[in-house]
């Protein structure tokens, strides 16, 4: 009797980590290699939160890259990349800290890179629902940044960027460089 308990409850946890999976599955929509910086930006459907955009994002793995974020975008080229990837409305790896009440003040990537670029909206970033209630970036289809809640509000699509992994050849090239120049130097 006890055996048929544990195995139903085994059963029931099956079910639910399956549903679970489910509920939060997303397909690849389009995807491309950026020449410029050899990053690969990949946009996937399915609606989500911000929060499960980001974690989903950090969990995918292509051979020759490291594992993926939210996108970041650093220059009208790279917006520009991005948005010719785009069907729908997307989340990117913009974000204000909690507690930051300023619409303008204090955006980040999640990458922890410099916010050096940004293609607002006129009149965005504009915490639309009150103060420090819209802490997430938006990329429209025209290539504009919307602020957006976050807590259960979805988008319907996300991008994931992934940057390269040197290959070896590239890395012992360098080394040799850098090496040949400090001989050099000490000859002088």
């Amino acid at each position: 009797m006890l055996f048929s308990v544990y195995r139903r409850i085994g059963l029931i946890a099956g079910l639910s980590l399956l549903f679970v999976h489910a509920a939060h599955s997303y397909t690849l929509l389009n995807s491309t290699v950026w020449s410029v910086n050899g990053h690969l930006y990949q946009v996937y459907g399915g609606s989500s939160t911000w929060d499960d955009a980001a974690a989903f994002a950090r969990t995918v793995q292509v051979p020759g890259f490291y594992n993926g974020y939210l996108a970041t975008v650093h220059s009208d080229a790279e917006n520009t990349v991005i948005t010719n990837l785009l069907t729908l409305p997307a989340w990117l790896g913009g974000y204000q800290p909690p507690g930051e009440l300023n619409p303008n003040a204090n955006w980040r990537w999640v990458s922890g890179e410099p916010w050096t670029y940004t293609n607002w909206y006129p009149g965005q970033p504009d915490d639309h629902l009150g103060p420090g209630s819209e802490p997430y970036l938006v990329i429209y289809t025209n290539g504009m940044w919307h602020d957006y809640p976050g807590g259960t509000a979805t988008r319907p699509s996300f991008v994931v960027e992934l940057n390269p992994v040197p290959d070896p050849a590239s890395i012992l090239g360098l080394g040799m460089g850098v090496a040949g120049l400090f001989l050099r130097r000490r000859k002088r």
